[in-house]
């Protein structure tokens, strides 16, 4: 899966990490959910780190890394998904999006 494959070839900085996850600071945007996510890991560890996602579903962006991943806050959980998955909401922090 992608999620699984993610890490190959990439440094350990731009690898998704619980340490990165805790250390997340205040929300820097939101993205809306344009395709289903879901790690297909089988370890719990690894599966802790993502966030599962809908499409439609509305992610506060945490952090972003540079190999694609974002650090994301949906229903009090904290996790990675790939920024390509969605599509940030343009504005100031708490607007609602105005269709064009």
């Amino acid at each position: 899966s992608i999620a699984e494959s993610a890490g190959g070839g990439r440094s350990e900085e731009d690898r998704p990490s619980a340490e990165s996850a805790e250390a997340a600071g205040e929300a820097c945007g939101q993205a809306i959910v344009l395709y289903d996510f879901k790690l297909s890991s089988s370890t719990d560890d690894d599966a802790s780190k993502y966030l599962s996602l809908r499409t439609n579903d509305v992610v506060t962006i945490l952090k972003r890394n540079r190999a694609g991943w974002w650090l994301g806050l949906f229903k009090g959980q904290i996790g990675w998904f790939p920024a390509r998955y969605c599509v940030e909401i343009e504005g100031e922090a708490g607007e609602t999006p105005m269709a064009v």
